[in-house]
């Protein structure tokens, strides 16, 4: 087998490791759930085997979701009891599924996490694979796009030491991935941001970890936003959050300050919020 044919193989392989769902090659043509199906599951509020039962139910459909569906699974299952109390212990097997398959139908936030499972689970190749990966979907994404950049380096930094000298050896094989599945996850990364660019937009709340527990590692943390119709917030519910409960409840606690525009319709609003919590240990050049 030459070089370039045994590239190949080794990305299909790292693909494969993390267990696909439905065929990625297919473009994702699917309707996401709605907000208020994803509150419901993880609001801690609604009785706990309704929830599940409800999770169930999306699971068994897993194959006709599309990248950011995929992606709330994979972070409930990251997230453990953070996510309204669904399971006692996070469940990485679970997550890299999830979000492995959300990553490639064009989720960018799922690239990230991805590099973060695969860093707890100890599998420091598919870690970096990972993280290199994000960065560079992260770099063509302008100045707003800042944080994600800086994460990426913070990851990179992180899982550098566990490699020692095989991060010649892993480029290769990014490239061979990005080469084989760029067009879905471009397709799949325009219909992620549009999705997200629907939401309520909101200010009045800055999200930081608090002064005293300052994260030693960056990380992806998401919440869900539910507004009153007078446009301020009714409810924070976590979805996934590293790396303490101090600060996920200091977060919510400052999330509940949030406003969007008052409407005129009744019930609730829903926006999902994906931020990127940095340590300040590193920044992109």
């Amino acid at each position: 087998m030459d070089d370039r044919m045994g590239r190949a193989a080794r990305a299909v392989g790292f693909v494969l490791g993390l267990g696909l769902i439905g065929g990625v090659q297919a473009a994702d043509h699917s309707t996401p759930l709605t907000e208020a199906a994803w509150a419901a599951i993880v609001d801690h509020a609604q009785p706990l085997a309704k929830r599940q039962q409800a999770l169930a139910q999306v699971e068994a459909n897993a194959g006709e979701l599309g990248g950011m569906d995929l992606y709330m699974l994979g972070s409930i299952y990251h997230s453990g009891h953070h996510s309204g109390g669904l399971f006692a212990h996070p469940d990485l097997a679970r997550a890299a599924l999830y979000l492995g398959n959300a990553a490639t139908r064009g989720s960018v936030p799922a690239m990230g996490k991805m590099a973060q499972v695969a860093f707890e689970q100890r599998n420091y190749r598919e870690a970096m694979n990972w993280a290199q990966i994000y960065a560079h979907y992260v770099s063509d994404r302008g100045g707003h796009a800042q944080a994600e950049r800086d994460f990426a380096v913070e990851l990179i930094k992180r899982i550098q030491p566990r490699l020692g000298d095989d991060l010649e050896k892993i480029l290769p094989d990014v490239q061979t991935y990005i080469t084989a599945h760029d067009a879905q996850i471009q397709e799949g990364s325009i219909r992620d941001a549009l999705y997200r660019s629907q939401q309520p937009k909101f200010d009045g709340a800055r999200l930081e970890m608090p002064a005293n527990s300052l994260s030693p590692q960056a990380a992806i943390a998401d919440f869900m936003l539910v507004f009153k119709p007078d446009g301020s917030v009714a409810d924070v519910l976590p979805i996934d959050i590293a790396p303490d409960e101090q600060g996920m409840v200091s977060m919510s606690r400052a999330l509940t300050a949030a406003r969007t525009s008052a409407t005129n319709t009744h019930g609730p609003r829903y926006a999902l919020m994906s931020t990127v919590l940095l340590s300040g240990r590193h920044r992109a050049k």
